[in-house]
């Protein structure tokens, strides 16, 4: 069963965001809203209407799609038109990646935070899919590696196998290290 809930603010009681969820828990739920809504909450402070309990997921989606476009998404923080959208793997719509382009443009970064954002990129992909690389140092060869997977091709072993000498869950024949 689900529930479609309404925020509002506490100042003027005006409704800036409608949500669905499985439980009143979600409707309480602070951590994990868009920068917009937490905006509005130190600003204004929230008030939680339960608007709708012990519908089915499909009835809470529809409900919530239909007061979402009834109010208008420009009338509120909600990103998405609501329903199945926003959930991971949905595509958004142009409307909606326009809307989250337009809220992204001019946001300045300092020279620091540019430079944190480059370090965390580099290696990325190389070596473990998703994982930022590491780096090894061979004992046997005398030679370091950017990464697991550099190291593995070069003796002939699978990245996996590799990563569980270094790990300690095989024996390291040939005393691997992270650098």
């Amino acid at each position: 069963m689900s529930i479609v809930y309404a925020h509002r603010r506490k100042d003027n009681g005006k409704i800036f965001y409608i949500g669905m969820g499985v439980s009143k828990a979600r409707a309480n739920n602070r951590s994990t809203r868009n920068r917009y809504w937490k905006k509005v909450e130190r600003q204004y402070g929230v008030e939680i209407d339960i608007l709708a309990e012990n519908l089915s997921v499909k009835e809470a989606e529809e409900l919530e799609m239909f007061l979402i476009e009834e109010i208008g998404l420009d009338n509120l923080t909600n990103i998405t038109k609501g329903g199945q959208k926003g959930r991971i793997g949905d595509r958004k719509t142009k409307e909606e990646r326009e809307k989250i382009s337009k809220s992204r443009m001019g946001m300045k970064f300092s020279q620091e935070h540019k430079d944190k954002i480059s370090q965390s990129k580099k290696g990325y992909h190389k070596g473990i899919k998703n994982h930022k690389s590491v780096q090894v140092y061979c004992g046997h060869l005398d030679k370091e590696f950017e990464c697991i997977l550099d190291c593995a091709r070069e003796l002939g072993y699978s990245r996996q196998y590799i990563q569980e000498m270094i790990s300690g869950k095989r024996r390291n024949k040939f005393n691997l290290k992270k650098i």
